[in-house]
């Protein structure tokens, strides 16, 4: 089979989800997040009560 006039091919270039990566890092690292917040609350507490 041969085609009357030339075909136009478009080659596409494959990229991994890097968004995707990324997301599923961020709630890997929130449960440290938060426990790092939860332990130095009272460090924070201090800090605002001596700024007034």
């Amino acid at each position: 089979m041969k085609a009357a006039a030339p075909l136009a091919l478009t080659f596409y270039h494959y990229q991994p989800d890097t968004t995707l990566a990324e997301e599923k890092r961020l709630k890997a690292l929130m449960p440290l997040a938060k426990a790092f917040d939860i332990i130095t609350f009272p460090i924070q507490l201090i800090m605002v009560g001596g700024a007034n």
